[in-house]
């Protein structure tokens, strides 16, 4: 089974559980703190499970072995990069092809942007969670 389809089976399973519990914990009078607190994290859990999700489906952003800019600048693909991302839902890790004029300027393809350079693109905080968790930095 590809990731892609474990996710979406993974996704709906954690789903489908949850609502299962929401039923359970009304019938057993659960404490509605109890019932919050819960749901927030298998919430969470089944964001990260969603955001895996969405980077499989994105690939590793391979645009061919070379990539046109609109400035005329040509950049060829190099290695597939990993790096660690901290989302709200935690850490995943987001793998790309790497693009540049050289090894030492390498970029981030983003076909519908441009690039943008390594420098920037390691950033390992999302903007939203530095957002929500200014202490995360």
């Amino acid at each position: 089974m590809k990731d892609m389809d474990w996710t979406v089976v993974h996704a709906r399973d954690q789903f489908e559980g949850l609502l299962d519990w929401v039923v359970q914990a009304a019938q057993e009078e659960t404490a509605v703190h109890e019932v919050e607190r819960s749901l927030f994290r298998s919430l969470l859990a089944l964001g990260r499970t969603l955001l895996e999700h969405f980077l499989a489906e994105k690939g590793l952003g391979d645009c061919g072995r070379s990539l046109p800019l609109d400035d005329g600048l040509l950049l060829l693909r190099g290695e597939v990069s990993s790096r660690p991302y901290r989302s709200i839902f935690g850490e995943v890790t987001i793998e790309r092809y790497l693009y540049g004029n050289s090894e030492k300027e390498a970029a981030i393809a983003n076909p519908s942007s441009g690039y943008i350079p390594a420098s920037i693109a390691s950033a390992p905080l999302s903007p939203k969670t530095t957002a929500f968790f200014p202490s995360a930095t």
